[in-house]
Parts: structure tokens; C-alpha cells; sequence
């Protein structure tokens, strides 16, 4: 299936694409973050076929009365003919580009705009899998239903390491738009000194790739789903 989203950022890299996403606590049901656009997706002025993406944030700790945090990211990207493509990137005061030392590493992972399901992940058990030597982040078709709405969904394994060290994005990617609708992250048990109990208090969340447990947890730490503005039916 084709998906031109840039990787896993919901938005497709063209004018007037909508894009917005909350987190949701799976625990507590609370929102812990949005995500949406400052203004319209828009040509960037650079001449050189991009747009600029200008997203707002606000985030807060669940569970708390704490003031929300805000932020500003602004994504300077390029739709080709196969790919989705960060050319640039401000987050905050901080700010990198193609051509700085590790923008490759940490902005061009996938971008391809083709999701395959070749047999990659082998399916050996409840949550378990075992990689072949496909290639294909597809594991496999699931229905999704989100309050009184049901989608056909591609899911994904995005693994960018096989020796367990880095996070695995799993995007729910709809058959039909080619949108992403629900998105949540794994994290390797040697990231967290509490894994064990972690996974003993939230059982059947975790995934086994070749043997490597994954914890259901994001970077906060917590349990989190993002349900994209596609998913929820605000657009």
C-alpha cells in the first residue's frame, strides 16, 4: 500500500494537507499531549518544491493539575515521486538540516512512501515474531474500531535496529486513505530498570521480536496510543 506521511509524523508533505494527533494514557484515559497545526501547510518559498509545517504542541502530566507545556516544531519537507522527505527540522530552539552531522541517522529512517507486507515478521505465537529475510514493514491486516467506526488497516512494525536498541513505531495505516489512524510505541526492556515490574503490572503488552522483549511504553515512560485526526474523524 502507499503511504505518504513522513515517518511517523502523520502529516503528508504537501499544501493543505491536515495533520493533528492526541496521545492518550492508556491507564487513565487522559490526554498527555496534541499535536496540531499552527496554520495551513503551506510552500516553503525556497523554490525547491518543499513546504513548511508549522505544528503546535502541548503536553502535560497525567494525573496532576500541572500547566500544560507548549511547543513549537516547524518541519521543512519534500513529497517525491516515492518518497516523504525532511529536508529540515525546529524543534523548540533547536534546529538541523540535510547535510548536518547525523541528520541522516535520526531524520531519513524509512521515507519510503511503500508499505509491504512480504513476510518479514513471522508470526510464531501470541505477540511473538520472527524476522526472515524480507525487507517489508507489514505485519499483517487488523480492524481497528474507534467509537462507532471500523477500518481495514495495514499494520506496521517500523524496526529500525535488530539487535533490540533502539524504540519500534507500529503505526495502524487504513487500506483506504492511506492515512495513519492510531500509532504507539515498544521500547527494549534494558532502557528501563523497572522492565520487570513494568511488564508484570501491564501483562499481554509487551512484543517479542527474534527473542528481544519490547515494553508497550513510549518516551514518557508511560503507556500511550495516538489517535490522529484520520482516526477520529475530524476531518
Amino acid at each position: 500500500m502507499t503511504c505518504r506521511e513522513l515517518q511517523w509524523w502523520f502529516a503528508v508533505p504537501r499544501v493543505g494537507d491536515r495533520f493533528g494527533g492526541a496521545w492518550y494514557d492508556r491507564h487513565t484515559g487522559e490526554i498527555t499531549r496534541v499535536q496540531e497545526l499552527a496554520r495551513p501547510i503551506a510552500d516553503s518559498g525556497l523554490g525547491d518544491g518543499t513546504v513548511q509545517i508549522d505544528i503546535d504542541e502541548w503536553t502535560r502530566q497525567p494525573g496532576t493539575d500541572d500547566p500544560p507545556t507548549h511547543q513549537r516544531t516547524t518541519l521543512i519537507a519534500a513529497l517525491t515521486t516515492d518518497r516523504a522527505e525532511f529536508r529540515k527540522v525546529t524543534i523548540g530552539d533547536d534546529s538541523t538540516q540535510l547535510g548536518d552531522p547525523d541528520f541522516a541517522d535520526s531524520w531519513s529512517g524509512g521515507g519510503s512512501c511503500r508499505v509491504v507486507d512480504d513476510g518479514r515478521f513471522e508470526p510464531i505465537g501470541d505477540r511473538r515474531y520472527r524476522t526472515t529475510t524480507a525487507t517489508g514493514a507489514g505485519a499483517g491486516l487488523f480492524e481497528l474500531t474507534i467509537g462507532q467506526r471500523s477500518f481495514r488497516c495495514l499494520r506496521a512494525i517500523d524496526l529500525p535496529a535488530a539487535d533490540g536498541t533502539e524504540e519500534i513505531g507500529q503505526p495502524l495505516i487504513d487500506l483506504e486513505s492511506g492515512r495513519t489512524l492510531a500509532y504507539w510505541q515498544y521500547r527494549p526492556t534494558n532502557w528501563d530498570a523497572d522492565s520487570a515490574s513494568w511488564l508484570a503490572s501491564h501483562p499481554r503488552t509487551e512484543i517479542v521480536v527474534d527473542d528481544l522483549v519490547f515494553q508497550r511504553r513510549n518516551c514518557t515512560g508511560r503507556d500511550e496510543i495516538t489517535l490522529t485526526v484520520y482516526g477520529l474523524g475530524l476531518t
